[in-house]
């Protein structure tokens, strides 16, 4: 089990390079991280569900694309926070084939599109898990 350091802001890691040197790992309270989810999700690693190509979009953040969801269509692709009245976030995609996708977040919610053409696209939702962590 890794410690995991409770400081104000931020829950730290320790870590040490491989040449030895140390440093640490910041994860920021205000995105909802806490000691007990931190440590499952270090242990397990983002969870895609079956059926699903891995993706892992976090709102405001960098994200990942698998080569799974790459060879299905999905080239590029994040999430946009703070869009406005009706919907919290937005799912942005640039799809190179393919053009029917669907979305899931972590709360299992599903959002499917069909798209005539390739290019970007987008869908505004809301949840209260709104990572994107599938595409199928």
């Amino acid at each position: 089990m890794t410690d995991i350091l409770d400081r104000d802001n931020h829950l730290v890691l320790s870590r040490t390079t491989d040449l030895g040197k140390a440093y640490e790992v910041g994860y920021p309270k205000q995105q909802g991280y806490s000691a007990a989810s931190l440590a499952d999700e270090l242990a397990h690693g983002p969870t895609t569900p079956p059926g699903y190509q891995a993706l892992f979009w976090e709102p405001g953040g960098a994200g990942y694309t698998s080569p799974g969801a790459e060879n299905i269509g999905i080239v590029n692709g994040y999430v946009s926070h703070d869009r406005g009245v009706i919907y919290s976030y937005r799912i942005n995609f640039y799809n190179s084939k393919g053009w029917h996708f669907k979305f899931i977040d972590e709360s299992g919610d599903v959002y499917s599109i069909t798209t005539i053409r390739n290019g970007w696209h987008y869908i505004d939702y809301n949840s209260d898990k709104p990572i994107i962590c599938g595409v199928s």
